[in-house]
């Protein structure tokens, strides 16, 4: 198990993504409200997932966090960055796709990318249709991530020379994964 997990997110259908993420964890929380001004939540966390949370993460908050925050996005990044990330992706004609990233800073969308995936539309599709292609690939990453994340911290409790080098989620992530595959 992971430990402790905070959800936040505004998406409607909260059933969902708990029963997504409760099996990899010990205790699940689910926030509904902007935590920025809340840096103490934070502390208790093994892992904080953004999840169609859209208050934007700031200061102290994320520096205050002892855990990773991971953030599930509907589009393909770096493309569609920010707020309405699909109807930009449309207007811009930029790829459309899911990612899966880190958030270590207040820029918007812009830690390392742990999984993206690009998904080709039907044109006949609504923007509400692309939403949830959008959604069901990026619950799917998070799942993977999930259970390579469970792995990766079972290795590292049982292989300790690994926490003496400094060995951490985001140098792993920004140094290893990218769409998905190893580099």
């Amino acid at each position: 198990m992971i430990g402790k997990i905070l959800i936040l997110t505004r998406w409607q259908d909260v059933d969902d993504i708990s029963q997504l993420v409760n099996p990899y964890c010990t205790k699940l929380d689910i926030c509904t409200f902007d935590v920025s001004r809340l840096p103490q939540l934070s502390e208790k966390y093994d892992l904080i997932i953004s999840y169609c949370h859209a208050p934007i993460i700031k200061e102290p908050f994320i520096s205050s966090c002892k855990a990773q925050i991971i953030n599930v996005h509907p589009t393909y990044l770096p493309y569609g960055r920010g707020i309405y990330p699909i109807v930009w992706a449309c207007l811009n004609g930029d790829p459309f796709g899911a990612s899966l990233h880190l958030i270590d800073s207040e820029e918007i969308d812009s830690g390392a990318i742990i999984e993206r995936v690009r998904i080709y539309l039907d044109d006949n599709l609504t923007l509400q249709d692309a939403r949830n292609v959008f959604m069901l690939n990026a619950r799917s990453m998070l799942k993977r991530f999930l259970k390579n994340y469970l792995i990766l911290c079972k290795a590292i409790l049982e292989k300790s020379s690994l926490i003496k080098i400094g060995f951490n989620l985001q140098n792993f992530t920004t140094n290893c994964l990218m769409d998905g595959k190893q580099q």
